[in-house]
């Protein structure tokens, strides 16, 4: 950042205005910006802000958080035939969500509001996409039984095998013919295997396949014979689900790249909405208004407050330069007061240059 900038403590104004979101990139884009060169560009950008604090007022704060995660790798992966993992979908299904409702938001803002209602009127709503993912992944672990017919046929002949599995097992812990053979009347889990805890000297006694030992080395735990063609079968469907799982991603990756400009586009669109509405908060939150800007050097800040000291605090000035005269000389204690009236005038005219509201009264130039 320009060292002069920082000198009047811009930067500290782009951390303020960074807090509004929780988007990386959007932080990254507020945290690099720069007063325009071209007064027609920032006269665009105040307008912007405006209209941010119009909708903000009008409508309140947006339904939905518009701080997104970067999706766009996501959807390059996908384009070129990649399978996305269960996050990446969901965070695309975010982004569709929140197109949608953004689109109507900006709509019941009014017509008059020129540059957020086009952007609204950009957005594109792929509802059944949304929908298609959200019915089929429950969280970025889990997939529904509902994905797919087959998926869910597979777990329920999971579901039920194991049900058998564990009966088999309560009734051999509960004889008493196997009683006293186990170190404990307990079913446990070695290797994605059901297994019981057999005592090593009676070993023999209790035909299967020995798993695991204990540390001590007293205790096998043992899969039953009786139940190792069953514990084959369910080690057969996890595979089978794995692959249905699979298929059932690599769907819906397929179903993102048939969209994948479209996504991309409500994800920068959406990031610019999130910028200009951090904006508006910034200027809502210390009382802001949009000044007129000029190229004739005019400077007219009406009840100019520091938006970096508290408003209890800050000490407003009227401070005119520029039209009738343009020399002027600012006197009095060491205090303090005569250094932040220069830093008010440096930073608002940045600030202003840069398309955000100053904290001064309506009628204000800069």
């Amino acid at each position: 950042m320009n060292k002069s900038y920082k000198t009047l403590e811009f930067d500290k104004i782009l951390n303020k205005l960074a807090d509004y979101t929780a988007s990386e990139s959007v932080k990254d884009k507020i945290l690099h910006l720069e007063p325009f060169g071209d007064i027609e560009k920032a006269k665009n950008a105040q307008k912007e802000t405006s209209e941010a604090v119009s909708a903000l007022l009008r409508r309140g704060t947006p339904p939905v958080s518009l701080s997104l995660k970067n999706i766009l790798g996501a959807v390059k992966r996908a384009d070129i035939g990649g399978v996305l993992s269960p996050k990446d979908l969901l965070e695309i299904s975010r982004v569709l969500y929140v197109s949608g409702r953004m689109r109507t938001y900006l709509d019941d803002c009014g017509e008059d509001l020129p540059i957020i209602s086009a952007i609204g009127k950009s957005l594109i709503s792929h509802k059944r996409e949304e929908d298609k993912i959200n019915s089929a992944i429950l969280s970025e672990n889990e997939i529904a039984d509902s994905a797919s017919a087959a998926l869910s046929s597979i777990r329920r002949k999971t579901k039920a095998l194991n049900a058998n599995i564990r009966e088999t097992l309560n009734k051999m812990i509960r004889s008493e013919h196997y009683k006293k053979y186990l170190q404990d009347a307990i079913v446990t889990v070695r290797a994605d295997r059901f297994v019981i805890p057999v005592k090593a000297e009676y070993r023999s006694e209790v035909g299967g396949i020995v798993h695991d030992t204990s540390s001590s080395g007293s205790t096998l735990f043992i899969e039953p014979m009786s139940i190792v063609n069953m514990n084959n079968e369910i080690r057969d469907l996890q595979n089978k689900e794995e692959q249905e799982i699979q298929r059932i991603l690599a769907e819906l990756s397929a179903d993102v790249a048939l969209i994948g400009s479209d996504i991309k586009t409500d994800y920068e669109l959406i990031n610019e909405l999130d910028f200009i509405f951090c904006k508006g908060k910034l200027s809502l939150d210390y009382d802001g208004t949009e000044p007129t800007l000029n190229t004739d050097g005019i400077i007219e800040f009406k009840h100019a407050r520091h938006p970096l000291i508290s408003k209890d605090r800050v000490v407003a000035n009227d401070i005119y330069l520029g039209e009738n005269f343009d020399t002027l000389v600012i006197t009095g204690p060491n205090t303090g007061g005569k250094t932040v009236t220069l830093k008010t005038i440096g930073l608002f005219s940045i600030m202003a240059a840069a398309g955000l509201h100053l904290p001064v009264r309506d009628g204000s130039r800069a």
